[in-house]
């Protein structure tokens, strides 16, 4: 057969094959991916990843406690073995989260974490379709420790979470989770 023939056969068989993956239109009926399954008034996050702001101090606080030796870095503790949460039910938020970073005024004794719980103030979640995540934005206030904290709260469709809290008395820290079921 030589190559004229073999054009030929391409030219006759084209059109049909067209006309076939044409009417199939199986590109419009696949999804991309699943809708966005988070609902505003109810998931828990599992926290595994904080994320402190890095600083001088924190590295030497690291290095001191051997947190250094057992795989973490200033900008980056796993935290995947504890249970640390964060709860949006019924729009109260529940924060149960450590906190590794600077404070720019002394702590109570025994106030080393994020422990919130209550209504968030000036709520808003948007859902941007070309990131495929969900964003709440809102404040908390800790009226016993005078400390107010804003918050993004990110969902991604895959179910991830990143939570980003920014303090009037402490640096602010990132926390990277998944959602529990």
């Amino acid at each position: 057969m030589s190559n004229r023939d073999k054009i030929k056969i391409f030219l006759v068989f084209m059109p049909f094959l067209g006309i076939i993956l044409w009417s199939c239109n199986s590109l419009d009926t696949i999804p991309s991916e699943i809708p966005n399954p988070v609902k505003i008034n109810n998931f828990t996050a599992h926290i595994k990843t904080v994320r402190p702001t890095a600083s001088q101090d924190l590295l030497q606080v690291m290095s001191k406690t051997n947190m250094i030796s057992q795989g973490h870095t200033s900008s980056r503790i796993d935290v995947s073995q504890d249970d640390y949460q964060f709860v949006l039910k019924d729009s109260i938020v529940e924060i149960n989260l450590p906190y590794f970073g600077e404070s720019q005024r002394a702590l109570r004794i025994g106030q080393s974490g994020i422990l919130l719980s209550g209504n968030p103030k000036d709520l808003v979640k948007r859902y941007f379709e070309e990131k495929k995540l969900t964003r709440y934005e809102f404040t908390l206030e800790d009226v016993k420790n005078n400390e107010s904290w804003n918050a993004k709260l990110e969902v991604i469709n895959n179910g991830t979470v990143r939570l980003y809290l920014f303090s009037n008395l402490r640096n602010p820290i990132g926390y990277e989770g998944r959602l529990v079921d």
